[in-house]
């Protein structure tokens, strides 16, 4: 495969899974049925535009960076593209008797796209002014805070039938913290001289953004978070002390604090809030009376997300292993599957819920995708430090 396509194929596989997120918000609980009056609203609710752009941007935002550097109408193509997925997810809500499609969505879709990849560009000026290759050790890490974004979109939008879930924004936005502050103290204090307060500030900023759809059904839950978030950001930065120059090999030091959040999200998400008592083990080989079922469909999504960031995190973590790459890869799928059983055991101790198998396969290939894509990004880095 061409170096150049290498290098697109994991910003077209992180488009690709926010663009899957984005299909389960905006169409779940896919219950398409023929219309008996075909209702189309010109502006609809205009309060929502805020949200429909904030939604695409990241759309637009990776479009970019899957993009070649070279292309001059970037940001036409992402308000293109913008519009057309608007206006083809527009068409199908006509077929959804609990949305309605307006004008006013595709208008704040598109700008959403096309404002995202004028923040792709800002930020490729930027690191290519302070830190000029730098970013290709980072990278790995980056996307891991990539992937917690939707992640935390499907935990504010799976609240609606239990509130409490809302606390799942907290280890999540945890793991950003210690991730993008250990990134500071090791790579950018340094190469890009970026001060402690913009740190901070950036810290908060990404966990808000990804806690925009929660905000709606837990405001205080959400604050009570970004305040300890922030303390804890603070405290990273204020008791780390900087290195005279940027470390290569830190990422294990980082990975040792992402764990444990990572690991409480997992308890959180099939556990949380703790139901009292457990029910006797209940299995089922498939779900099919809940497929259609739109808080289950929004719980299956966010667990094959949360596998997904668990089988990058696995491969990053045993990245620099000394076997060969074929037979770490299958490791690692292993041990996804592994941790997506011990997954399912929990399930089937919920009160109204039950072990799936076919759950369980499903969230075995979401992991395997995880460990693929640190794979791809493993295969890019080293091409980068050999033109380097």
């Amino acid at each position: 495969m061409p170096s150049s396509l290498r290098q697109g194929v994991i910003e077209f596989a992180l488009l690709g899974y926010v663009l899957m997120v984005v299909a389960l918000l905006t169409l779940s609980p896919f219950r398409f049925a023929w219309p008996t009056t075909w209702e189309v609203s010109w502006w609809g609710d205009v309060g929502d535009a805020p949200a429909n752009a904030l939604l695409y941007l990241p759309v637009g935002y990776f479009l970019r960076l899957a993009l070649p550097r070279t292309t001059a109408r970037a940001v036409l193509y992402a308000l293109l593209f913008g519009a057309t997925l608007g206006i083809t997810t527009e068409t199908l809500q006509l077929f959804l008797p609990t949305r309605l499609s307006s004008l006013s969505d595709v208008l704040g879709n598109a700008f959403g796209a096309g404002a995202g990849a004028v923040l792709c560009g800002a930020v490729r000026r930027r690191f290519d002014r302070t830190l000029p290759a730098a970013l290709t050790l980072e990278h790995p890490l980056l996307n891991l805070v990539y992937l917690t974004v939707p992640l935390m979109w499907l935990t504010g939008v799976g609240v609606d039938a239990e509130p409490a879930r809302v606390w799942l924004l907290a280890p999540l936005g945890g793991m950003g913290a210690v991730i993008l502050t250990g990134l500071w103290r090791y790579r950018f204090a340094v190469a890009a001289d970026l001060p402690r307060p913009a740190l901070a500030l950036a810290v908060l900023t990404w966990f808000l953004f990804g806690a925009l759809t929660g905000l709606a059904y837990g405001p205080l839950v959400v604050a009570q978070c970004a305040v300890g978030i922030f303390v804890l950001t603070m405290l990273l930065l204020y008791r780390a002390r900087l290195t005279d120059k940027p470390e290569r090999r830190f990422e294990h030091k980082v990975l040792i604090g992402v764990w444990p959040f990572f690991t409480c999200y997992l308890v959180m998400l099939v556990w949380w809030p703790y139901p009292a008592p457990f029910v006797p083990f209940d299995f089922a080989f498939g779900y099919p009376e809940l497929i259609f079922n739109r808080d289950y469909t929004i719980r299956i999504a966010e667990q094959l997300g949360a596998l997904t960031l668990l089988g990058y995190l696995l491969a990053e973590s045993h990245g620099r292993s000394v076997l060969p790459p074929q037979q770490l890869i299958r490791r690692n799928m292993l041990r996804c599957a592994i941790w997506a059983l011990f997954l399912e055991l929990a399930h089937g101790l919920m009160p109204n819920d039950r072990a799936s198998f076919t759950r369980w396969a499903m969230s075995s290939a979401a992991g395997g995708f995880g460990v693929m894509l640190y794979a791809t990004q493993l295969s890019v880095m080293r091409i980068l430090r050999g033109r380097a």
